[in-house]
């Protein structure tokens, strides 16, 4: 069993968090490989006040868990990873966790463009419309 100063890692899309050990958090579960070759949707690390193994993120955008009063860091914008968890100083107020990546959209169809909206790519007989923001697909 993990010492109480480690946490978990956060579940990915892919793959389950770590449990914590008494040398160091979890680390975050994996997301998924899409179809454009980049992985989405991973987990965060967890957070650790004892030692000094946060956990990792998973890959897939997750950011790494905090150390004692540090505050976490943020996920990486565009993947839906998760933010790293923040640790718990015993008579502080704790940096709480970091923010999760912003989402992105990926519509793809056969054959070439068609629609509009999104920054459009083609690839492999595809066309691909990838939002990182709020936008419009017309088709």
């Amino acid at each position: 069993m993990g010492s109480p100063y480690n946490g978990g890692g956060g579940g990915g899309a892919g793959a389950a968090g770590a449990n914590a050990t008494s040398s160091a958090a979890g680390n975050g579960g994996n997301g998924l490989q899409w179809l454009d070759g980049n992985y989405y949707a991973g987990g965060g690390g967890g957070a650790t006040f004892a030692t000094s193994n946060p956990g990792a993120g998973g890959l897939g955008g997750g950011s790494a868990g905090g150390i004692g009063s540090a505050v976490p860091t943020a996920a990486t914008v565009n993947t839906g990873g998760g933010g790293g968890a923040g640790a718990y100083i015993s008579g502080s107020r704790p940096p709480g966790g970091a923010n999760g990546g912003s989402g992105i959209v990926i519509i793809r169809y056969t054959g070439s463009q068609r629609g509009t909206g999104g920054t459009v790519t083609e690839s492999g007989g595809y066309t691909y419309h990838t939002f990182t923001s709020s936008g419009t697909f017309t088709a």
